[in-house]
């Protein structure tokens, strides 16, 4: 059961505390804001064997643009994990259990769900509307988001639009235009079939979608331009090596956490880069913060990330990273 919208928030720790009386804590910064609420089991299986439960928190970027961020919680082995950070097909299983029509509808891997109930599921494809960046190679290429839903493509893109779903924040921003006619221009060995009956092959024929389209140039999201993302500088220690240019070393990299997150992450080794896990001193806001944007699509932010890292090395800093 969902928590009550007159409830009082709270933060990640106190809202886990309350609906389980265990006390579980996370590294992130965003966990301490009291804007956390419950949505419930999800039913959908952790690697410890018990179940995640599902938390959620509404947040704005500098822009003010609202996104929705939502973590999975195992309570067994005491871990917090954003969702995004779950591998594709248990993010879909849980996507799908946040979007069910029914809210005690059972999780979508309940096996004794029969034949005839199982959802058939359509792929849409639409374009958004967001401001263009002088850093990016092509500002110009359309925007697309690229999703699944088990309402037809058109009724899904209105109800995003609408704000009707979880995670509408970015859309309901930046509208989505239709664009099933590019969706149904694609070679049919790319596009597949209209409707998928399991979601295994659906979240396959979306990857391979989305590699055509993106090979083709187009810049494309999975996740309804609801990731963040930022383009960081960490200065570096000298032990780094012989400095080439005159400045200091730093590493350049991109994240859909904050700055201040992935550096954690770095530190702890976790997902990380060798040269800031043995070298990274601090951020460098200073060579970020004023004038490198924050992004909605991964390959925005790999393209300013680049660029970035090339203008750093112009301008005589010894650089890692930048890839």
């Amino acid at each position: 059961m969902a928590t009550s919208s007159t409830e009082p928030k709270r933060s990640l720790p106190e809202e886990i505390r309350r609906i389980s009386g265990q006390s579980v804590k996370g590294p992130y910064s965003r966990y301490k804001a009291k804007k956390w609420g419950w949505i419930g089991n999800s039913g959908v299986r952790t690697p410890s064997g018990g179940a995640y439960e599902v938390f959620v928190a509404e947040f704005h970027d500098k822009f003010d643009t609202p996104y929705t961020f939502v973590v999975v919680v195992d309570l067994i082995a005491g871990r917090i994990t954003p969702l995004e950070d779950l591998d594709d097909d248990t993010q879909e299983r849980i996507r799908a259990w946040i979007d069910r029509p029914d809210p005690d509808s059972p999780p979508p891997n309940t096996p004794t769900v029969p034949k005839k109930a199982k959802p058939f599921y359509s792929i849409w494809l639409g374009e958004v509307d967001v401001p263009q960046h002088p850093m990016l190679p092509n500002p110009t290429m359309p925007r697309l988001l690229l999703g699944s839903s088990k309402d037809e493509p058109l009724t899904r893109i209105s109800q995003l639009n609408a704000g009707e779903v979880d995670g509408s924040g970015f859309v309901e921003r930046h509208p989505i235009t239709p664009r099933l006619d590019l969706l149904e221009g694609l070679p049919k060995s790319v596009r597949g079939q209209p409707r998928y009956s399991k979601m295994t092959p659906m979240q396959a024929r979306k990857a391979k979608i989305r590699d055509h389209l993106r090979d083709k140039g187009f810049i494309v999201d999975l996740n309804n331009g609801n990731n963040v993302f930022t383009v960081y500088v960490v200065n570096l220690s000298d032990d780094v090596g012989p400095r080439v240019g005159p400045h200091r070393w730093v590493y350049v990299g991109q994240t859909r956490k904050t700055p201040e997150e992935r550096l954690q992450d770095h530190k702890a080794g976790r997902n990380a880069s060798k040269w800031v896990t043995k070298y990274g001193e601090r951020l460098n806001y200073r060579l970020f913060a004023p004038e490198v944007p924050q992004v909605r699509f991964v390959q925005e932010a790999e393209a300013i990330e680049k660029r970035l890292a090339e203008d750093l090395r112009r301008r005589g800093f010894n650089v890692k990273g930048g890839h």
